[in-house]
């Protein structure tokens, strides 16, 4: 499985060291038997940090191909993977779609924090009023961001939580304290593909917007019930896991299958909500019914 962290998230998304058993999707998936590569998008965490204008989806999305071409060939580790898994995460999951539309060479994607059907107050509130340049950051100042490269307000991370306990306090702190930055232009080039009219592949370029209804494969989307961003009050895809299926399933129509689930009390950091056990079960249960471990 490789794995995509989100907007001003690194790999550690995945790979939460605070109540592992509950919230280390990388330590769950590796108990079921399946290899993870956690990643650091382009622009992010230990990965190069180019310009902002040179770090969009696309670019990202070829990234992803290299990387599990490599995976393929055994030139990570020495060990070839016949089978590779694509999971992303927010605006991972975007890099996901870019990267599975576009090079056809995955064997199941799944999708979290993610739909076509995004909240676009909530989503304007964050980008209007809850973010700052990087370079602005005492957290981040010294890491090298330049010019179009954003992060969140200090403590303002909780609009990516579900309501009430959702998340620990030590979770909230450590979520902070471990945030990157994400460029402007990344996120600019990937809000095309939630465009919320299902789109014909053979009517549009690749190389300019690829669609998630040029994916082939098996295809998997989590959500949790009470996210900011991918639920809609529009539409109410949340309310359960047949209406995210009806909602989304005419975006994935060549998929080889489909399949959506909504986690109750998680918001849009499914992974450090209280309930990640369940989003772990269900990636779980997909990749064996799908993929397989071998």
């Amino acid at each position: 499985m490789v794995l995509v962290p989100g907007m001003t998230y690194t790999q550690d998304y995945w790979n939460i060291p605070i109540d592992p058993d509950t919230n280390n999707f990388r330590l769950a998936m590796n108990n079921a038997g399946y290899a993870t590569f956690a990643l650091d998008r382009l622009g992010s965490g230990l990965s190069s940090i180019p310009a902002s204008v040179q770090v969009t989806a696309l670019a990202e999305a070829g990234t992803l191909h290299d990387v599990i071409q490599a995976l393929r060939a055994g030139d990570v580790g020495g060990q070839s993977f016949s089978q590779v898994i694509l999971g992303g995460h927010s605006l991972g999951s975007f890099d996901a779609i870019y990267e599975a539309a576009t090079y056809h060479d995955v064997n199941g994607l799944f999708l979290t924090g993610f739909s076509h059907n995004i909240n676009l107050i909530n989503a304007t509130v964050l980008l209007t009023t809850g973010i700052q340049p990087a370079a602005d950051d005492p957290q981040l100042a010294s890491q090298g961001f330049g010019f179009g490269y954003i992060t969140t307000l200090p403590s303002g991370r909780k609009m990516f939580y579900g309501p009430g306990a959702d998340v620990a306090p030590a979770l909230q702190q450590w979520d902070e304290a471990t945030k990157t930055a994400t460029s402007l232009i990344e996120l600019a080039t990937a809000l095309p593909s939630t465009l919320p009219v299902p789109i014909d592949p053979s009517l549009i370029p690749p190389e300019t917007l690829p669609s998630s209804n040029a994916i082939d494969t098996n295809v998997l989307l989590i959500d949790g019930a009470d996210d900011n961003f991918a639920c809609s009050p529009i539409v109410d895809n949340c309310q359960s896991d047949s209406s995210m299926q009806s909602t989304e399933q005419p975006f994935f129509s060549n998929a080889n299958s489909f399949e959506a689930e909504v986690i109750p009390g998680a918001g849009h950091d499914i992974n450090l909500s209280v309930n990640a056990p369940e989003e772990q079960e269900e990636v779980i249960g997909w990749a064996n019914r799908w993929v397989g471990t071998s």
